[in-house]
């Protein structure tokens, strides 16, 4: 327990690759999405309120691991215009399936 609230306490640094000029803020989705596929480190998202999976969606690598598809999780994404992935802007919880 004590291991979890040490790393919790630790500042991440922000991604210095992260230009927030290249995101398209007037596509952004926000709600429940389901993790509906996970390709390598490039995973699938399809919102709870229907419509075209989203993909690739940009997970931090530390997050992959525990990641498994039937996951729901809440979610803020926007595209980004160069890269073509799409970044994660906010996050709430995560429910296992």
């Amino acid at each position: 327990m004590d291991a979890l609230y040490e790393h919790e306490s630790k500042q991440r640094p922000l991604d210095e690759s992260f230009d927030a000029k290249a995101i398209d803020y007037d596509r952004i989705k926000e709600g429940y999405f389901e993790v509906t596929g996970i390709k390598g480190g490039d995973v699938e998202v399809t919102s709870y309120e229907g419509g075209k999976p989203i993909f690739p969606v940009k997970f931090p690598q530390e997050a992959l691991p525990w990641l498994k598809e039937g996951y729901v999780i809440n979610l803020s994404l926007a595209p980004h215009k160069k890269s073509g992935y799409w970044e994660i802007l906010e996050h709430g919880f995560v429910y296992p399936e």
